[in-house]
């Protein structure tokens, strides 16, 4: 509720553990990342991660698991 109260205040907060996209329908870690929420002109609402729009952030979250696992792959 703490974290919540300050991202809608326009605070950044330090994060480390699970999110979940049900975009994607996966979980990511996140390790000691920083999360904002960015108001634009409309007053829409946006998160970011270590300044990244949340989508993208976990569209590279996923790249970078489907990477490493193909290297686990290659390995053996």
């Amino acid at each position: 509720m703490e974290q919540t109260d300050k991202l809608l205040h326009g605070q950044a907060i330090n994060y480390s553990g699970w999110l979940h996209s049900n975009e994607y329908r996966c979980n990511a870690l996140a390790d000691n990342v920083t999360a904002h929420v960015i108001m634009d002109e409309k007053r829409n609402l946006f998160l970011h991660i270590n300044q990244t729009p949340i989508a993208e952030w976990f569209r590279e979250q996923i790249e970078l698991s489907q990477k490493e696992n193909q290297r686990k792959e290659n390995r053996l």
